[in-house]
């Protein structure tokens, strides 16, 4: 499953979306746990690892694949089990007595990462290694078997072998995981109940590369995007889907997969940089030993909108994971795809912190939908706003997102932005048009739902200038010093014109370059006063100038935070 290590998966059966309708509707999509042979402590005989036999939360998961028996390149056959050993008589027994108590079928899974000889048998012998697989699952009393061969390849005899393990295991759950070979599995998806991609470690340091997710739901900003200078397209779910459905596999066959793992990047420290020089810690590290590593990943995750994917950046490091908010992205996936269920590597990664998250969509045992938003600021009304603005709202209980709409009509029937998936309480949008009105709303949402949309506020871009003066006084075009002068933000420009006239007041910094519009476009004689909102800018030395008529004149402004 993995390049040159062993794998585990967890695939999850028989959930039915919590909340909305979506593409796939009432159809179940498929959650079975992988569980890692290395990690199951079933106590005595030499047996190891983390997550003790009474541990395991069946409820979790409907189905359970033990991961993994290898296949011996000398016979075609699985290897025997022994004490001592990852597979070892008494954790098969104890796997498949606490499934069959629970009533979760147990899969056994096949090969694994560094078992070329499985694929070379199913090339040379396919009858033989089908039986062997078959007569394995029937001694031990599993209820299937996992077809784990890598590097899949291509070869009509694959086509032998699959159809011969599916004559002698008629009623059993047959399932594979792989990584390629689209035009096999289009051929021989009807022997399969499952077909699941593993759409993990997608991304290295290797040479070429530029820094990316683990498993990204999407490319670049949710449009296939190639890795610069080359023709491969940055990895994604998507894309990896969409490869086998071209193939002719039908979508409700496949799964993709969800990583509790993650890895650490030295030498960059954010998605899409330069990896050339980077190094990635080769070893996966589970969820929760990256949370110890990085407690930021825990209370301040980064997020990638266009890819749907967390990650988390330090000085000279880039984590990539999974966490709950990927997880509940990958669950909304699935629906809207139709695709079948989902893969998830592995139990024990994040068996405190998220596989709850699963079992709660599992059993429905979800977070009520959150409350309704209030929007903060802009204040409704508001004018003067800078065409960079910051959208505040306040944050509520539940909500691990929120759904952000702005449109010039108050109906929001034509939208001039829309942010989906906002994990903090406040967004900036750059931009925006001066002396036009903008209407805003916002909601919450989390797993179960969406809450209703907030109240909709309105401001308006730009300044609002008022003429103070009877035209029939002012003699000449004038252009006063703003006031206050320094001031921290907001400042009182005054300017005069003794005869209708197109006027333009403008700041710019230091260099020249423009950075706001205060007025634009046709006058009354009169003296008017605009103001300009700096909340947005650097402390400095500003300069700004009116343009009407033949006037102009310049002054400068000073912005001290």
């Amino acid at each position: 499953m993995k390049s040159l290590k062993l794998f585990v998966l967890v695939i999850i059966m028989g959930l039915i979306n919590p909340s909305e309708v979506k593409a796939q509707e009432q159809n179940d999509i498929w959650v079975s746990a992988y569980i890692a042979s290395w990690n199951y402590n079933v106590g005595g005989h030499g047996n190891w690892g983390n997550t003790r036999r009474g541990d395991i939360d069946w409820d979790a998961f409907t189905h359970a694949i033990f991961f993994v028996q290898t296949i011996s390149g000398s016979t075609c056959q699985p290897n025997e089990p022994a004490a001592w050993e990852n597979i070892s008589p008494d954790r098969l027994t104890a796997f498949v007595e606490d499934a069959n108590a629970n009533s979760v079928p147990a899969i056994m899974s096949f090969g694994g990462a560094g078992n070329e000889a499985f694929m070379d048998c199913i090339e040379s012998a396919p009858l033989t290694v089908a039986d062997g697989i078959a007569d394995f699952v029937e001694t031990w009393g599993f209820d299937g078997a996992d077809i784990d061969a890598e590097p899949v390849r291509d070869n009509e005899n694959y086509d032998v072998f699959i159809q011969r393990l599916r004559e002698r295991l008629p009623e059993a759950i047959l399932t594979a995981a792989m990584g390629g070979a689209p035009s096999l599995f289009a051929r021989v998806h009807e022997f399969y109940d499952q077909i699941n991609i593993m759409t993990y470690d997608l991304s290295g340091a290797w040479e070429g590369w530029y820094s990316w997710h683990n498993s990204a739901i999407y490319s670049v900003g949710g449009t296939p995007t190639n890795i610069p200078g080359s023709s491969t397209e940055y990895p994604n779910v998507e894309q990896r889907v969409n490869r086998f459905i071209d193939a002719g596999v039908p979508v409700e066959k496949l799964g993709f997969g969800i990583d509790l793992y993650g890895y650490v990047w030295t030498g960059v420290n954010a998605p899409q940089q330069n990896a050339a020089n980077a190094t990635r810690r080769w070893a996966e590290t589970s969820y929760d030993r990256l949370v110890e590593e990085f407690p930021g990943i825990a209370t301040d995750p980064e997020w990638d909108e266009g890819a749907k994917a967390a990650w988390y950046g330090t000085d000279n490091q880039f984590v990539s994971f999974d966490n709950q908010r990927t997880i509940e992205e990958k669950f909304s996936y699935a629906y809207e795809k139709g695709v079948g269920g989902m893969i998830i590597w592995e139990y024990t990664g994040s068996k405190n912190t998220l596989v709850p998250v699963i079992k709660a969509q599992l059993t429905g045992n979800l977070p009520p939908v959150p409350a309704t938003p209030e929007p903060i600021s802009p204040s409704n009304g508001s004018n003067d706003v800078p065409s960079n603005v910051i959208l505040d709202w306040n944050g509520v209980e539940n909500a691990t997102s929120y759904h952000v709409q702005v449109s010039e009509d108050d109906d929001f029937g034509s939208l001039t932005e829309e942010i989906n998936s906002v994990s903090a309480t406040e967004y900036e949008i750059e931009g925006l048009e001066n002396n036009t009105d903008y209407f805003w709303r916002v909601r919450s949402k989390n797993i179960a739902g969406n809450s209703a949309w907030s109240e909709t506020f309105s401001f308006r871009v730009g300044s609002v200038s008022t003429s103070t003066e009877d035209p029939d006084d002012i003699s000449e075009f004038s252009l006063s010093q703003n006031y206050p002068n320094p001031f921290n933000p907001i400042t009182s420009i005054q300017y005069s014109i003794p005869q209708a006239s197109p006027v333009e007041l403008k700041v710019f910094n230091m260099l020249g370059a423009e950075v706001a519009t205060l007025v634009s476009g046709q006058k009354a004689a009169g003296t008017y006063t605009v103001q300009w909102d700096a909340t947005n800018f650097s402390s400095g030395i500003y300069i700004y100038r009116i343009t009407a008529g033949n006037f102009t004149q310049t002054k400068k402004l000073t912005l001290i935070k």
